[in-house]
């Protein structure tokens, strides 16, 4: 295989043997072959992969899944963020085995991590990177095993064969995407006032809410992404609402902007030296939740979630 393009594979595995059996000789190849290798897994997958690999154990980086895979759209960019990295650091390639750590207590959490791993295929695709992902049928629901065919284009057994059930991360997205939440009473804010007014009122709209300190900067630092690609991008912003209702904080933002039904945008990390595209990425990165739509006039209709 040539060292350049991201390769992303499924592994569905019913016991730790079979796990050995085909993680342990993708990691020892990476070892072998000189390149960088990573491992998040549960502490007790680390003991079995340690166990199975042997004196190879020592080339791979171990990482406690629970501490990576926290909300995709961190783990998007930790990922991304370490990959640039260890490219920018001389590594050929790098080769990563990974485990979601278990976040299936709603149906909402499994349809995010479900996209997530579509969302892979297409924010990757220029990495030297080979991905084998993990799935363990004795914890993962049987309808999240059987959705990840959709966002691998490769399976582990059989020697790593084309996935039939593979289908563009884009579609994959959209058929995930939830319905808008419902918003609590909203009440506008002042368009007119400026940057650093929106800014004192934002904060003050903030503050009466009792949101804490934390979501309160990063809302602020999100807002300002919103309204930095309206303004770059030349549009006007003819709407700003807040809500909020116990512990539930919303900002929409609504902008003379074209509307386009992209499911992946602001989920793509923003490429090197590119002067556009990292607004909606920092702002979902900052913000719990992020819903675009289009206005009732065509345009564009952002909601940022605390």
């Amino acid at each position: 295989m040539s060292d350049a393009g991201f390769r992303h594979t499924l592994l569905t595995y019913a016991d730790d043997a079979e796990l050995a059996e085909t993680a342990a000789p993708f990691l020892a190849r990476g070892v072998d072959d000189g390149e960088h290798v990573l491992a998040a897994v549960s502490p007790s997958h680390e003991d079995v992969l340690r166990n199975a690999l042997g004196p190879n154990a020592a080339g791979v980086t171990f990482i406690d899944n629970r501490d990576q895979y926290a909300r995709p759209e961190w783990t998007l960019a930790t990922y991304d963020g370490v990959l640039r990295r260890l490219a920018a650091d001389g590594a050929r390639r790098i080769r990563v085995y990974g485990e979601l750590a278990d976040p299936y207590d709603t149906p909402q959490e499994c349809d995010a991590w479900i996209a997530y791993e579509a969302i892979l295929n297409a924010a990757f695709a220029h990495h030297p990177a080979s991905l084998l992902c993990g799935y363990d049928k004795r914890a993962a629901p049987e309808r999240v095993v059987t959705a990840m065919q959709r966002t691998h284009p490769v399976l582990a057994q059989d020697g790593g064969r084309p996935c039939r059930h593979f289908e563009d991360p884009a579609e994959v997205v959209r058929s995930l995407r939830p319905q808008p939440r419902a918003v609590p009473p909203m009440h506008p804010g002042p368009v007119d006032a400026g940057p650093r007014g929106l800014r004192v009122w934002l904060t003050r709209a903030m503050e009466d809410a009792g949101l804490g300190r934390e979501a309160a900067e990063d809302m602020l630092l999100a807002a300002g992404e919103v309204l930095g690609n309206a303004y770059r991008f030349g549009a006007s912003v003819p709407g700003i609402r807040v809500g909020s209702e116990g512990a539930t904080f919303v900002l929409e933002v609504s902008a003379d902007a074209p509307w386009s039904d992209d499911p992946l945008a602001g989920y793509l990390p923003p490429r090197s030296g590119a002067s556009s595209g990292a607004g909606l990425w920092i702002a979902r990165q900052l913000t719990s939740h992020l819903e675009l739509s289009q206005g009732s006039a065509g345009g564009l209709v952002v909601r940022l979630w605390a």
